[in-house]
């Protein structure tokens, strides 16, 4: 199925707008249920209450538009309104097309009936509004394009494998405390606190702040996305760290960035985004750890090995470089 990071991606280029919290219902809905939702949409949809544990179990299980149908997208609008719904739709849509479309990545005749077939049966949904029905032109019109970003996660997924996560011992995630939340005020304020301790200066870090809040804001929500996959992940009795990078001594935020360094030379990665950047870097004159993403992932395997996130690779024919990013991982971890 298609990462969070892609339906968030697609759901910002159609609606203008994403929610996480319904990404998230809609894969892991165990964590979420609320159960008198679901009594109410049976009551709404099927009328029988007879059936309710029937659509309780239906609703717990992964991807549950497949099963629930009206009893799902009724749950969804009352839990999260119309907001809400407009996202479970085109995340269902989008889930329909990962499953359907062809080995080579084509958008033909069948997949356009796919997402026909789908929008004529939840248009028969008396709660569904009308002009929610609009996302059926906005998904045909960029279908080729949504069609050409599933397949280029699934080859990356292929490459990846299944991770098993018995194999895991640990993940240590660095991160920077800018990122940590994706609230306004606490993006400025852990901005402030890291430039603050560059330059030992307010006033500085104020100004800079300033040029960058919005930047940071892109990485908040990323890394938002990813702790949400790493609450997952420590349910299946993964040990998760979390650093701030803030609160490593010189030594030890060097060592991380030497690590990074013996990690890509066993295991034919690169540490590089550019010819000259790197994905973890240590600033000699300020003393402190740059992380370009905003975090840093350390995964320790029951073997001994270990290997970090998020890295680069490159494939025969192909001379842009491939981030495998943390998403890319956890999510071949969570199919494992």
């Amino acid at each position: 199925m298609p990462s969070w990071r892609m339906h968030v991606t697609w759901e910002n280029k159609i609606l203008g707008f994403s929610m996480l919290m319904v990404d998230e219902f809609i894969d892991f809905p165990k964590d979420y249920l609320d159960t008198a939702r679901v009594k109410e949409a049976v009551i709404s949809c099927v009328g029988d209450l007879g059936k309710l544990d029937y659509y309780v179990k239906c609703m717990s299980m992964h991807d549950a538009w497949r099963e629930a149908g009206c009893v799902f997208y009724y749950y969804i609008l009352k839990k999260y309104g119309l907001r809400g719904l407009r996202v479970a739709v085109l995340h269902a849509i989008m889930d329909l097309l990962a499953m359907n479309i062809s080995s080579i990545g084509v958008a033909d005749i069948v997949t356009f009936d796919h997402v026909d077939s789908f929008f004529d049966t939840i248009a028969r949904y008396d709660f569904i509004p009308s002009d929610l029905l609009f996302l059926r032109k906005a998904v045909k019109n960029n279908l080729t394009n949504i069609v050409e970003d599933i397949m280029r996660e699934k080859n990356l997924f292929k490459f990846l494998g299944k991770i098993d996560p018995r194999s895991v011992v640990k993940i240590t995630v660095y991160y920077n405390p800018a990122v940590w939340s994706i609230n306004d005020s606490d993006i400025q304020k852990g901005l402030e606190e890291y430039y603050r301790k560059i330059y030992g200066d307010s006033n500085i870090a104020k100004l800079l702040v300033s040029s960058i809040k919005d930047h940071y804001k892109r990485l908040a929500e990323g890394f938002h996305r990813i702790k949400a996959l790493l609450r997952e992940a420590s349910n299946l009795d993964v040990e998760v760290e979390y650093v701030n990078i803030l609160d490593l001594e010189p030594e030890e935020a060097e060592r991380i960035v030497v690590k990074t360094w013996e990690i890509a030379l066993m295991t034919r990665v690169s540490t590089k985004y550019s010819n000259k950047h790197n994905v973890a870097e240590f600033d000699m004159d300020h003393r402190v750890l740059d992380l370009p993403d905003g975090y840093l992932l350390i995964v320790k395997y029951r073997d001994g090995s270990e290997m970090f996130y998020p890295h680069y690779i490159k494939r025969s024919g192909i001379s842009k470089r491939i981030k495998v990013s943390a998403e890319d991982f956890l999510a071949s971890l969570l199919l494992g």
